[in-house]
């Protein structure tokens, strides 16, 4: 599995819980960034597969989110991608 890149919106303020599921033989990490212009853009730290980002978020619109594999792995596999916000 290389790399995975996936853009979503959200709202200043907006609380969002993102959550990677990878099959059973996956080692998978998550990072999040905003896609505009704020002092502060940097990657989020990214986290292992499970709850990858549970935080507010900063500014209104569009963000990132890359799902790769830890370690420089490159085994094969499947995931699930769960974004919920309130």
């Amino acid at each position: 599995m290389s790399k995975a890149t996936y853009c979503f919106s959200a709202l200043a303020g907006q609380h969002v819980l993102i959550k990677i599921k990878p099959s059973p033989n996956l080692n998978t990490e998550g990072y999040v960034q905003f896609l505009g212009s704020p002092e502060k853009s940097d990657w989020s730290p990214g986290s292992p597969g499970g709850i990858v980002f549970n935080e507010e978020l900063s500014w209104k619109g569009k963000y990132l989110l890359v799902v790769g594999q830890r370690f420089n792995e490159k085994k094969a596999g499947s995931f699930t991608v769960e974004i919920s916000g309130k």
